[in-house]
């Protein structure tokens, strides 16, 4: 509770709903004396007609004396009335405050009010997970000269073989030309004709390209086989990282459930106990307080 709002509570009190009824039972109080101020006049009134001023009547009456002299007191218990109203007003409002300070707080607000060490979430960033390249930088220089040559060699020549590559489209051309030798462009004395001699025997093209092929698939193969142990090697380490960070997480949630839990009750208990909090009346306002609560009754 603020400093602030202690000095409206204790024992003996009153609860909120008694500190009300008297507030307002207070207001009409006062409003009954403030009438009679507003209302207050020096002077008396008498009217008459003028053809019969023997039938005058009074139709105002003026303070008296001894009313007079009772108007400081009429005052004091007005400011003894508003004095009692402002304070359980504000006693009212002090405790409202601190019951949606409590509704209100956060978790935060609570860890920090209780002096509890929050637990942080893990962040998967924090854990050791590899990829690819930090596991070929764990080779040694043999090794990582093989794979580079493999994954080259394998690069240079599924170039070269590709349906798109060099040697392809020159062994489909030659195809083309050995069933069709000749071939004439342009009209009449303007025509050209070519006509294509193979530079060297087609089998020997296809033996290359073949051999080439297969030497592509076994590099292929002999690169996908340490790839994949690497790979394998990835999948280990990262496993193992994502398991600390499940097992971590999990504590994390367990922990945050058991303080929410923890938190819920804090909050439920001081709802309660500021719900109980009395209302104690000054030692100046108890008069008034006193002729307020036997008007109420």
């Amino acid at each position: 509770m603020k400093d602030k709002n202690k000095v409206f509570f204790g024992e003996p009190g009153i609860t909120s709903t008694s500190a009300n009824h008297i507030a307002n039972i207070a207001k009409e109080y006062v409003q009954d004396l403030q009438n009679a101020n507003d209302a207050i006049s020096f002077l008396g009134c008498r009217v008459s007609l003028m053809i019969s001023p023997q039938d005058e009547k009074t139709i105002t009456y003026g303070v008296k004396t001894e009313e007079l002299e009772k108007i400081p007191d009429n005052l004091q218990k007005i400011t003894e009335a508003n004095s009692l109203i402002a304070w359980l007003r504000e006693a009212i409002k002090a405790k409202e405050a601190e019951m949606k300070d409590v509704s209100d707080m956060s978790f935060e607000d609570y860890t920090k009010s209780e002096n509890i060490d929050a637990p942080v979430r893990p962040k998967r960033e924090d854990y050791q997970f590899v990829g690819l390249d930090d596991i070929l930088a764990t080779l040694s220089i043999k090794e990582r000269e093989e794979y580079y040559a493999l994954e080259t060699k394998c690069a240079v020549i599924g170039k070269f073989i590709h349906p798109d590559g060099s040697y392809s489209q020159a062994r489909k051309e030659l195809q083309q030309k050995i069933v069709q030798p000749v071939t004439v462009t342009g009209e009449g004395q303007n025509a050209m004709v070519y006509e294509y001699t193979p530079s060297i025997e087609q089998k020997n093209v296809e033996d290359l390209f073949f051999s080439l092929q297969n030497e592509h698939r076994n590099t292929q193969a002999s690169f996908n086989a340490i790839k994949y142990k690497i790979q394998q090697r990835v999948d280990e380490l990262n496993q193992k990282a994502n398991n600390c960070f499940s097992a971590d997480l999990a504590k994390y949630n367990n922990e945050c459930h058991k303080l929410s839990i923890d938190f819920n009750a804090y909050k439920e208990k001081k709802t309660v106990e500021l719900s109980k909090l009395k209302i104690i009346i000054p030692n100046a306002l108890e008069r008034v307080f006193d002729i307020m609560n036997k008007t109420g009754k």
